[in-house]
């Protein structure tokens, strides 16, 4: 699963998810979750404003516990607290985060946005009967924002 790019000094934020956009119009992140990443290449693209891309971030999630043997349970067991963690960085908040000044990353475009989700649904449906967590956002201000 994608999660953010990392923005070079040169390029803008539209820029970057130019990128982004058409590494996935032209396959070279694969549209299946599945397929390996290991030749996904993301410099160099064909456009005007889809350069340089210097880092993109991503999380490995084996969907299948084959092969964990005692350790299946305790992965299946966290596997739905994954899930919501993948689901808040997918989701509108975990972008904005993502894309604040301070982070210094871009937000992903809708195109690998939607590609993470099919990838989240995947695992999901590998582990019907999972227990379902949520993030919630705290929006008040804390204590320390109050002075």
């Amino acid at each position: 699963m994608t999660c953010f790019c990392h923005q070079s000094q040169e390029a803008t934020n539209s820029e970057i998810s130019a990128a982004g956009a058409v590494a996935v119009q032209d396959g070279i992140i694969p549209a299946n979750a599945t397929d390996s990443f290991a030749d996904v290449n993301l410099y160099n693209l064909e456009g005007d404003t889809t350069w340089p891309i210097t880092m993109i971030s991503y999380i490995y999630v084996d969907i299948s516990t084959a092969g964990l043997g005692s350790q299946a349970v305790s992965y299946e067991e966290k596997l739905p607290l994954l899930v919501a963690l993948l689901e808040y960085i997918n989701s509108d908040e975990g972008q904005a985060l993502a894309a604040d000044a301070n982070f210094g990353f871009t937000g992903i475009p809708t195109e690998l946005r939607d590609l993470n989700q099919q990838t989240i649904d995947l695992i999901k449906s590998s582990n019907p009967g999972a227990p379902e967590w949520i993030c919630l956002l705290y929006t008040s201000p804390s204590p320390r924002d109050r002075g």
